[in-house]
């Protein structure tokens, strides 16, 4: 069982994706934020139950790479998977130089979120 944490800022996106994974026999959603001190408060003592972080990079209160940070610091090795509408190369190599394991864009088809979420799980 893949254990995600969700963190978007749009509440109806972040339903409609923690709606998604809970479909999925082998994945689990265990927490859910809209901002990054939330996401921050949320994470702080449970990063032993995480085992993927989806996170927004455009927040209401800062970037998502400072959760990444953080993650960093307490898991190391947590798969970070990035989901933003933002594109480019040159802003993939900055999320990955920030610490995210992969970058996709919101507008991937389910299948290619599911994948993605998966391969990661799988490291």
């Amino acid at each position: 069982m893949g254990r995600i944490f969700l963190l978007e800022d749009h509440s109806w996106f972040r339903r409609a994706l923690a709606d998604m994974l809970a479909l999925e026999p082998d994945l689990e959603v265990v927490g859910e934020a809209g901002s990054l001190e939330e996401a921050r408060r949320e994470t702080r003592d449970r990063a032993k139950e995480i085992d993927l972080a989806l996170v927004d990079l455009l927040l209401p209160d800062g970037i998502g790479t400072e959760l990444i940070r953080d993650l960093r610091r307490t898991k190391p090795d947590l798969p970070v998977l990035v989901l933003t509408v933002a594109r480019g190369p040159d802003l993939y190599s900055w999320v990955r130089s920030m610490g995210a394991d992969e970058m996709i864009s919101k507008d991937a088809s389910v299948e290619e979120i599911l994948t993605a979420v998966r391969i990661l799980l799988r490291r």
